[in-house]
């Protein structure tokens, strides 16, 4: 197998974490997931429910090549607006659907 291939399936395999592929440990990326999730969304938008958060990051990364609809997200971890229409954050995510 050429070089290339070789490195690419390997990237594939792996990732790109410099400390993870140094070390080979799997709490370096659960360390990882966690700051992005504590720091870059829970944090930054004041969310009230940080386990829910993190059990939708978990679901939609677990899930990354299966189509999901906005209604089955919200059926599934019971999230509770009083009305979706007007809420700009279910827009968002609703606009955001299309490109997971």
């Amino acid at each position: 197998m050429p070089k290339g291939n070789k490195s690419f399936y390997e990237y594939l395999n792996n990732g790109g974490f410099p400390e993870f592929l140094e070390f080979k440990n799997r709490r370096i990326l659960q360390e990882l997931f966690n700051d992005v999730i504590n720091r870059d969304i829970i944090v930054r938008y004041g969310i009230r429910n940080p386990m829910t958060i993190k059990n939708l990051a978990l679901f939609l990364l677990s899930n990354a090549a299966k189509e999901i609809s906005y209604h089955n997200l919200t059926d599934s971890f019971n999230f509770r607006t009083p009305d979706l229409s007007q809420n700009k954050t279910a827009t968002k995510l609703r606009k955001s659907m299309i490109y997971i």
